[in-house]
């Protein structure tokens, strides 16, 4: 059966610099806004503490290509929009803070996981 599937790149914090920064969000130290160009989506960082170097912390961001479903995209550019005003965890592994789609396509949950393989393959190599 086939699915839609999108490939994307997001920019990346790890959790422990993602909750750092949510932390300084929450305490009004900094605050962001939510920045929509086509479909490339990011935050704009605005630091309100003249004693914090936020540009330390973002230095370490680093980029991460997937292939997700199209739902799942969708669930992801929703909680990036969310009414929190923090940065969102995904997956429990960093925190994002700019997604890019590249390409949609269809095909089937075997035709992925052959194409995770032997990239995984590729890299090993």
């Amino acid at each position: 059966m086939s699915h839609s599937f999108i490939n994307i790149t997001i920019t990346v914090l790890n959790n422990e610099h993602g909750k750092l920064i949510n932390s300084y969000i929450i305490d009004k130290r900094i605050n962001f806004k939510q920045k929509k160009n086509y479909n490339y989506h990011s935050y704009d960082i605005i630091n309100n503490d003249s004693n914090l170097d936020i540009n330390n912390i973002l230095k370490s961001s680093y980029q991460i290509m997937i292939i997700i479903s199209i739902e799942e995209f969708n669930n992801m550019i929703n909680l990036f929009y969310n009414t929190d005003n923090l940065l969102i965890n995904y997956n429990n592994k960093y925190f994002i803070l700019e997604i890019k789609p590249h390409l949609t396509f269809k095909t089937n949950m075997i035709n992925i996981l052959k194409l995770q393989n032997n990239f995984i393959q590729k890299c090993i190599s």
